[in-house]
């Protein structure tokens, strides 16, 4: 499923979100029937954004897990799985080259396990000028032990992927009061890639409350002139700052595991597109 916000402009930059994980599981034996959660929390941020913007459902949420090809290990064990990068990449890829063809650059923004397919599609997407996670799960290994989770069989962890180029932008959120991915995680992740930034967001927490800084962190981020506005507008009514300069880490890296790029591979269905208004949220 594809939600549509605002139309590309002039400046070729597209804002593309991902959603978290949903409800995998019912209980620990019972594997959910249709993992979409009862609220997006990326589509409140896109209703927000002053830029052009669309959020790419995740294969097989939004209703159609009964599609052809689909299969609960796509929001189980392989959510993260090269298939299921691929198969968004390639959504992602024919969005930006909406509505006339020319292909725009895409900020990849995600929530929790949106932000680890955001990097992840970064490695095999073209055009990407960005990468922000909000509380993304960017070690998965440190995850699943910490909550007690099986290991996530068949997928991609960020953790032991090669780093992005050093030139393009990324930007980690955290919450001050996350539980579920803890800050630490995050710090280690960034002071191993050269050129991503941590930022420590106070009073917010795994769903709370990044609704009200947005779009201020895409603004952060680097180069799209229609945040301007919007930014300074945000500014004005924040009482304390929420993204202080002393909590980024900009450290280099000392060292990468060496392993392999994800595959294309076969894309997985499920799709359908839908033009979101953002006076709805």
């Amino acid at each position: 499923m594809v939600f549509r916000g605002r139309p590309l402009a002039a400046d070729g930059i597209l804002h593309v979100y991902l959603g978290g994980d949903g409800r995998a599981w019912v209980n620990p034996r019972r594997i959910a029937l249709d993992p979409t959660p009862d609220e997006s929390l990326v589509l409140k941020l896109m209703a927000r954004d002053p830029g052009a913007a669309v959020m790419v459902g995740r294969p097989c949420y939004h209703g159609l897990a009964r599609d052809e090809g689909c299969a609960p290990a796509y929001w189980t064990g392989r959510r993260y799985s090269p298939e299921v990068v691929a198969s968004l990449a390639a959504v992602i890829e024919d969005e930006r080259r909406e509505p006339e063809g020319v292909p725009a650059r895409v900020i990849l923004v995600g929530h929790s396990g949106g932000g680890t397919l955001a990097v992840l599609v970064a490695e095999v997407l073209d055009g990407v000028a960005g990468v922000i996670t909000l509380a993304g799960n960017l070690d998965l290994g440190a995850w699943t032990r910490h909550h007690g989770y099986s290991a996530l069989e068949g997928s991609l962890d960020p953790a032991r992927r090669p780093p992005l180029p050093p030139g393009m932008p990324r930007l980690h959120l955290v919450g001050e009061k996350d539980e579920n991915v803890l800050a630490e995680w995050t710090r280690r992740f960034v002071a191993a890639r050269s050129g991503a930034r941590m930022c420590m967001l106070s009073r917010t927490d795994h769903r709370c409350c990044w609704v009200d800084v947005w779009p201020l962190p895409v603004c952060w981020l680097g180069d799209d002139a229609a945040c301007e506005g919007a930014a300074r507008l945000l500014i004005d009514h924040l009482r304390e700052p929420v993204l202080p300069r002393e909590l980024c880490i900009t450290d280099s890296p000392e060292g990468e595991p060496e392993v392999s790029s994800p595959s294309r591979g076969q894309g997985i269905r499920g799709y359908q597109k839908s033009t979101l208004s953002p006076s709805l949220y």
